[in-house]
């Protein structure tokens, strides 16, 4: 046992203290021997216990490192929110219709008062452009409230970057006509409560 750490030296032990205690109690002479059987593979899952704890941890580092990473990179990482956008050229042309963008599965957003990006979904309804919200998922999120505050944002798609005001709508008509555009283009997407911002180009001079 020299070469487990204290930590685990101190669980073995534990175990065949209880084990020894279960024995001189136990008035069976079947459960004395299913304990006797147990404590091998008790003694063999404890010693890798530090394997498994090594792992854990180097797991939680290289998640730790990976977020961190992303928030210095160039947009999201995925899911995971990224820096602030270096590339990609400004659109300054306004623009009146976002049909090209009614297929595009995920975008890039930034909001000008932030300095993270995020991958959001966009949707397209009658020409205009839409960006939803959950507002529980993924936990956490704040954005959506920011937006209210400062809308000025930008979204880059293929590779080229849209100023645009984010705003958010309560309108019933437009809400019904763009949750009918969601469930066609999300049909599996979290549930609860949904925040709709429509989007508004704006020129890049004014960023």
């Amino acid at each position: 046992m020299n070469g487990l750490s204290p930590r685990v030296r101190s669980v073995i032990l534990g175990v065949l203290l209880l084990t020894a205690g279960a024995l001189t109690y136990s008035d069976s002479a079947k459960n004395r021997a299913a304990l006797l059987a147990g404590i091998p593979i008790a003694l063999y899952l404890f010693y890798r216990e530090r394997w498994i704890f090594r792992l854990i941890v180097a797991l939680v580092v290289v998640g730790a490192l990976t977020v961190l990473g992303a928030r210095f990179h160039d947009g999201p990482l995925g899911p995971l929110p990224g820096g602030s956008f270096a590339s990609g050229s400004f659109v300054t042309a306004p623009v009146a219709d976002w049909s090209f963008a009614a297929d595009v599965p995920e975008i890039e957003m930034q909001l000008d008062s932030q300095s993270k990006s995020r991958t959001t979904w966009i949707l397209v309804h009658e020409g205009r452009a839409y960006i939803p919200c959950s507002t529980h998922f993924p936990p956490g999120k704040t954005w959506h409230t920011s937006a209210l505050t400062d809308g000025r944002a930008t979204l880059r798609i293929a590779g080229k970057r849209y100023p645009v005001t984010l705003q958010k709508i309560d309108d019933p008509a437009v809400l019904s006509g763009v949750r009918d555009v969601a469930a066609r283009k999300y049909p599996s997407r979290p549930g609860g409560d949904v925040w709709l911002f429509q989007v508004t180009s704006r020129n890049s001079a004014s960023r």
